[in-house]
């Protein structure tokens, strides 16, 4: 049974269903390359279940799908746009989610190059 992921894009971070262990992909949303290795795989398992992960993300406002929570547009770029030094617990009120997720996400813009560590408990975002 073929085993699927789901991967948020490091351009606008848009949620993508990927079939696991594929090298590279195409962001459906900007046209970015996703490389699938280097990429935090938010699920892995059933490409039912991984839609609905998919679904769950690009509608919670973790990423850059477009879709609105409350009155604010909360996406990444948004996020950074208006945070040049930030802590895991500021993005996590930001996006309404789990310091655990939050901090998923931030190790994701490390490894992106989008975001610093300042220190152990600040960020700085990279302009």
């Amino acid at each position: 049974m073929t085993e699927y992921a789901v991967v948020v894009c490091g351009r606008c971070g848009f949620a993508r269903l990927v079939v696991a262990g594929t090298g590279k992909s195409r962001c459906t949303h900007c046209g970015y390359t996703i490389d699938i290795s280097r990429a935090i795989k938010h699920f892995t398992g059933s490409a039912r279940e991984a839609r609905e992960v998919v679904f769950r993300l690009n509608a919670s406002g973790i990423s850059n799908s477009g879709k609105k929570t409350g009155s604010k547009r909360r996406d990444v770029r948004s996020f950074l746009s208006k945070h040049s030094v930030f802590t895991i617990e500021e993005f996590a009120a930001y996006f309404e989610t789990s310091n655990q997720e939050a901090e998923r996400r931030i190790e994701s813009l490390l490894d992106q190059g989008n975001v610093l560590r300042k220190d152990k408990d600040h960020f700085e975002v990279v302009r």
